[in-house]
């Protein structure tokens, strides 16, 4: 198995005032580009790419998370360390999108680097988290797809995380869903069944299950000190059930319930990884 080195140029603006290194990854300037480097053991080329190409999104799930932004790499240099020529050059996209818009400063850089160390520790529901998040990164500008995204990782985390008496709620409110469920498959069944009884059931379905989520969204921001988000975090559950329940094109989602969204999805995926890594 031989040594090969990967060079990529990398789409950005963030500024590295020094050599920056993030998990074996080595990000500089020189004439006013940022490059990065990374070392791989690997049989052959095509495999260094691979590999190169597996390293690299680790740690750019780790900028996105910290700096909120995406960033592309274009591999531009591929040469085995026990041989002085080139063995591949110019340019090979990786499938990554769009730049940084950030400073990187040194709290930032610290910050990337201890999330790096802890993403090892990740059990199921951090990994998922973290996707859900820097998917919801890419697609920013598309507000309700992003909206959802974030969405996504607080009830990720709820699901974790329910308390013994949230559990009992969750108990007595399906058992209320199952009866209304039942109700509402003798009115479908019987052809004399006036449809607006059918209709109050199934908004009676609806607003029990939306309990359901708010008390789930409630105990979890509590149980994590993040309390002062519960009054409005249960706007957020009615407008994510509007969007399950009318689509995009009814409803609309403002550029700064987005932003209020993501951040409480970061504040909430950070404080999990702090139990993760105290347990």
């Amino acid at each position: 198995m031989t040594e090969w080195n990967l060079k990529y140029k990398v789409d950005s603006l963030f500024k590295v005032v020094e050599v920056e290194h993030f998990a074996g990854v080595k990000f500089y300037l020189k004439e006013n580009t940022i490059f990065c480097e990374l070392c791989v053991q690997a049989d052959n080329i095509d495999e260094a790419v691979v590999k190169g190409i597996n390293e690299l999104k680790v740690v750019r799930t780790a900028i996105i998370f910290s700096l909120k932004q995406s960033l592309d790499f274009e591999l531009i240099e591929v040469h085995e360390l026990s041989s002085s020529s080139t063995a591949k050059q110019g340019a090979s996209f990786l499938p990554l999108t769009l730049n940084i818009r950030e400073v990187l400063t040194l709290e930032k850089a610290d910050n990337i680097r201890k999330l790096l160390a802890q993403i090892e520790k990740f059990d199921k529901t951090a990994t998922s988290a973290i996707f859900f998040y820097t998917r919801g990164v890419e697609i920013h500008e598309w507000n309700i797809e992003a909206f959802i995204n974030y969405f996504k990782c607080i009830e990720l985390i709820a699901d974790k995380f329910l308390q013994e008496y949230i559990v009992k709620n969750e108990i007595k409110n399906r058992s209320n869903t199952d009866k209304l469920i039942e109700e509402l498959k003798i009115l479908i069944i019987d052809n004399n069944s006036d449809k607006e009884n059918i209709k109050e059931h199934v908004k009676s379905i609806y607003k029990t299950e939306l309990i359901h989520i708010k008390l789930k969204v409630e105990n979890t921001l509590n149980k994590f000190k993040l309390s002062k988000h519960v009054p409005r975090m249960k706007k957020m559950v009615d407008l994510r059930s509007s969007v399950a329940a009318h689509g995009s094109t009814s409803t609309i989602i403002k550029d700064e319930q987005v932003d209020y969204l993501q951040g409480v999805a970061k504040e909430l995926i950070l404080e999990y990884i702090q139990q993760l890594n105290i347990d």
